[in-house]
């Protein structure tokens, strides 16, 4: 149980970075964002990700009117256009499909430990989840539970013979972070692991700099291999920590991010139909050139649009242990946020009158 603990809370950590990042999905993208920079048509699949062929022209081409070759940087630009394009793309196909059915693979390799857990994901519009996972650790057995009904979402780790339940209200946060106009419903959505798969998405695309693009197989099967790195805002956030000195040229960006934090992420869409098969969270080698999974999630048995009966999204709780109700540390963040965004925005009190001269 000693040495059991630790690598199950490590792995804790990092499926809750990866689930969120402590981001909400994206909302109207800034001009020159990476995900505003090309949007591909509504209804194409993925194969239509590729940049576009050359425009059809009357006149043969001639040395005059043949285009210059792109230099290194715009071909950069274009692969960072296109990936956050095909990731993006790849959200809104999830979206359309009212309901996911699939076996789920999850790997952790962290230091010299490591194990392999099986279960399924289901979910059902935006707020029914099932996720499960059971796991074997030497002697030691676990298992990790998400349910949500749309209301009430329910989380169970089981560690050898220790249980611990927790309970949030799903509808009573949304609808007080909706309320207070500061505190986004999005992040909520994102952070408790709602939204599924789309969400875990759109937080990515948030929170990350999606800049490669590589037409793949997995499987024997046709894919795009996206990969992001953290983007500087989010990158700074897991720099905050204490133990993290400066680099050697004492730039904040030359510092290694946490050893559970992992460097950066690799998404296979299925060409088709937008499913991430795989994601691999991976993290740099020190002293080497190469980075090497320590969080991989693969999807097996996908059922897209099939029927799903109400009972998988629900969960009685025993009578032991009691669930410990989450929700009002939510509800106390949102009043936090509200409460901090009043301070910024509060005008100054000797501001001068209209028409009055202010003092130097």
């Amino acid at each position: 149980m000693t040495k059991t603990l630790p690598i199950l809370v490590a792995a804790t950590t990092c499926l809750y970075v990866m689930r969120c990042g402590d981001a909400a999905p994206p909302q109207a993208s800034a001009p020159g964002s990476p995900v505003a920079a090309q949007t591909l048509p509504p209804g194409a699949d993925l194969v239509l990700a590729q940049a576009d062929p050359p425009q059809e022209t009357d006149s043969e081409p001639t040395q005059d009117t043949e285009p210059a070759a792109k230099s290194a940087d715009e071909k950069a630009a274009d692969n960072k256009a296109t990936a956050a394009a095909a990731l993006k793309k790849a959200r809104e196909l999830l979206t359309q499909h009212h309901s996911v059915r699939a076996n789920v693979i999850e790997t952790v390799e962290i230091g010299n430990h490591g194990f392999t857990a099986t279960g399924r994901y289901l979910q059902r519009g935006e707020t029914k989840i099932r996720l499960e996972f059971d796991l074997q650790i030497g002697q030691t057995s676990g298992a990790l539970m998400e349910v949500c009904d749309g209301e009430i979402l329910y989380t169970r780790h089981i560690i050898g013979e220790e249980i611990q339940l927790t309970r949030r209200n799903v509808r009573e946060i949304l609808e007080a972070a909706r309320a207070s106009q500061t505190a986004t419903a999005d992040l909520f959505i994102a952070e408790m692991g709602l939204g599924g798969l789309p969400g875990m998405l759109a937080a990515l695309e948030q929170a990350m700099t999606f800049d490669v693009l590589k037409d793949d197989t997995l499987d024997d099967k046709s894919v795009w291999m996206v990969q992001g790195t953290w983007n500087q805002q989010y990158r700074d956030r897991w720099l905050q920590g204490p133990g993290q000195p400066p680099g050697s040229d004492g730039q904040p960006g030359a510092r290694e991010l946490p050893s559970l934090i992992p460097d950066l992420v690799r998404i296979f869409l299925d060409r088709k139909t937008g499913f991430p098969l795989k994601i691999e969270y991976r993290k740099k080698v020190p002293g080497r050139n190469h980075t090497r999974a320590m969080l991989t999630l693969a999807f097996r048995e996908i059922e897209l649009n099939g029927a799903i009966d109400d009972s998988e999204f629900t969960f009685i709780p025993p009578e032991t242990p009691i669930p410990i109700d989450l929700t009002p540390f939510y509800k106390e963040r949102i009043r936090l946020a509200v409460q901090s965004a009043g301070q910024k925005t509060q005008a100054p009190t000797d501001a001068p009158d209209a028409g009055q001269t202010p003092q130097p």
